[in-house]
């Protein structure tokens, strides 16, 4: 089963997933995805780890170029596309010495991160992916954001789009309601 969960900061959707994986395999693998930038980052991490520490979850931290994670066979964890997204972007811009912010140059980095989850998606039966959903009212303060703003909008715009259509399931949660979208 392959699984998409998007919903709000602090809606409960890490903790959602968590569950849903630990009933699909009892060998879960937890891929945290987010690279620390200051203390807020790190409460949040030493909280998620705190919270899945009875579960049975073997952590990897793998940032960015999630094709690589290789493990036997078990369930996979992703938290989060967010953060992948966000580390994906520093490095191709790096690489591509990008400084110019126009949407069209980062469809070579969707078309990558969708090449990952392809390949993950057929060596792994189970994949839970953990995404946040900062769209909700977004055209109100749209004139505010910056061009590399803009641009990671794009991005996670396009693989949710794209993640929806590849995965069996996708659950959207809000507050404490749980809906599912499809599957």
């Amino acid at each position: 089963m392959k699984t998409l969960i998007i919903g709000g900061a602090s809606s409960g959707k890490s903790e959602y997933g968590e569950e849903l994986v630990c009933s699909l395999n009892p060998k879960h693998y937890y891929i945290a995805t987010m690279i620390p930038f200051d203390e807020e980052d790190n409460q949040r991490i030493n909280n998620h780890k705190m919270r899945r520490i009875n579960r049975g979850f073997i952590t990897l931290e793998i940032p960015y170029n999630i094709s690589n994670i290789n493990v036997s066979d078990g369930a996979i964890f992703i938290d989060s596309l967010t953060s992948l997204v966000l580390n994906e972007m520093y490095q191709f811009e790096q690489d591509k010495k990008i400084v110019d912010y126009q949407n069209e140059l980062f469809n070579e980095l969707i078309d990558k991160i969708i090449d990952d989850f392809t390949k993950l998606f057929k060596k792994y039966q189970d994949i839970v992916i953990i995404s946040d959903d900062i769209f909700s009212n977004i055209e109100s303060i749209n004139d505010s954001f910056t061009a590399y703003t803009k641009t990671y909008l794009y991005v996670l715009g396009n693989l949710h789009q794209k993640l929806a259509k590849m995965c069996d399931e996708v659950i959207r949660i809000q507050g404490t309601l749980v809906k599912k979208i499809k599957g």
